[in-house]
């Protein structure tokens, strides 16, 4: 978990007006990723995405996320699907960014791009309304359909798994080896 991570370099960089904000996304709500903000008990501020907004609005089709933004607003550096604190090369971008007196080139490094099909789009739209409307098994219908047209989209794949396989995200830690052995399973 990344959560304690960011923590240790919250506290590190706050002095030089660094903020954190931590995104789950989660379409079934903060209720169940809200025992791992407990724990780690961050005192950065931490949000969840219910509707997956920021996929959309950045593209992105896969977590973990980092995005760099400045004191002007400006995104100074973006990196989609896979960015992880605890990595040295990761955690050393951060630590310049944080720390850097001059601004960082604008980067962005994008894993995968939003969804690449309207096909797509209208299956995992008609998803979410019908799952925040209490129909969860044509939710999930919806999102396998939406699946099948952009089989690479991992928001809509962990989504799925995490509903009808809550015991594999919600019970302690996540468990990738399980999710490693589903992809196995379906190459």
């Amino acid at each position: 978990m990344q959560l304690p991570v960011w923590q240790d370099f919250y506290v590190a960089n706050q002095q030089n007006g660094t903020e954190v904000l931590a995104v789950a996304i989660d379409f079934q709500g903060a209720e169940l990723p809200r025992p791992y903000v407990e724990q780690a008990n961050p005192t950065y501020a931490n949000a969840v995405d219910t509707e997956n907004l920021l996929g959309l609005h950045f593209g992105f089709q896969a977590v973990p996320n980092a995005v760099f933004v400045d004191e002007a607003g400006i995104i100074q550096y973006a990196k989609f699907g896979g960015f992880d604190i605890r990595k040295p090369a990761d955690r050393q971008l951060a630590e310049e960014f944080a720390g850097a007196d001059q601004v960082l080139l604008t980067t962005t490094e994008q894993a995968a791009g939003g969804f690449n099909s309207d096909e797509a789009r209208s299956h995992f739209n008609n998803g979410l309304l019908l799952f925040h409307n209490g129909n969860r098994e044509q939710a999930l219908t919806e999102w396998r359909e939406g699946l099948a047209y952009e089989p690479e989209n991992w928001i809509i794949r962990k989504q799925i798994w995490a509903i009808e396989h809550p015991e594999r995200f919600y019970s302690g830690d996540v468990d990738f080896d399980w999710q490693r052995e589903q992809i196995a399973l379906n190459q």
